[in-house]
């Protein structure tokens, strides 16, 4: 039994560990877009390649 109660536990932290993790990275991807819309660098997304063509 007690053997049990530590793969529970052991699972408990491992799903904290992933989703603070998660938290981790979240901010980054829009601290990435924030630089990149700084610094003009977006990818051309479709409809502005499209708009570029009706000019």
């Amino acid at each position: 039994m007690k053997f049990k109660s530590e793969k529970l536990i052991i699972a408990n932290q491992t799903k904290v560990i992933n989703y603070r993790i998660q938290v981790l990275l979240k901010p980054q991807t829009n601290i990435e877009t924030q630089t990149q819309v700084k610094n003009n660098t977006l990818p051309e997304t479709d409809e502005q390649s499209n708009s570029d063509l009706v000019q």
